[in-house]
C-alpha cells in the first residue's frame, strides 16, 4: 500500500490479485469507487509502474524492479512500498525479510 503523487492509496488486493487506486475525488475523506489499475496479476514477484491519465489508466503496466521470480521459484515476494524523503523507494520484501532502498540517478 502507498500513496501516489496523484492523492490515491494503492494497494495491492492479494486475494484478488489486482492492484486498485482509492481516490477521493471530491475530498470528503472517503475514497470513491476503486478503481482496478492492474489485474489478473499472479503473485507479487515484482513493483510495477501504471502510467495514470487523471484517474483512469493510460497504458500498460511495466516492471520497475524485478528479479524475485526464477522461473516458478520465488526468492523474495515485494509486498511493501514507501517513498523516502530523498525521493528514492522503499521495498519490503516478505519472504526474505529484506529492505530494499532503490535510487535513480540524475
Amino acid at each position: 500500500m502507498t500513496y501516489g503523487p496523484d492523492g490515491a492509496l494503492y494497494v495491492a488486493e492479494r486475494g484478488a490479485n489486482r492492484i486498485v487506486a482509492l481516490v477521493d475525488a471530491n475530498n470528503d475523506g472517503v475514497a470513491d469507487v476503486p478503481l482496478v489499475v492492474a489485474d489478473h496479476l499472479i503473485a507479487p514477484s515484482s513493483v510495477a509502474f501504471a502510467p495514470l491519465d487523471g484517474d483512469k489508466p493510460s497504458g500498460p503496466v511495466k516492471d520497475f524492479a524485478a528479479g524475485w521470480l526464477k522461473g516458478s521459484q520465488a526468492s523474495g515476494r515485494p509486498v511493501g512500498l514507501a517513498v523516502a524523503p530523498d525521493g528514492s523507494l522503499i521495498v519490503s520484501d516478505d519472504k526474505s525479510g529484506y529492505i530494499y532502498r532503490i535510487t535513480y540517478g540524475k
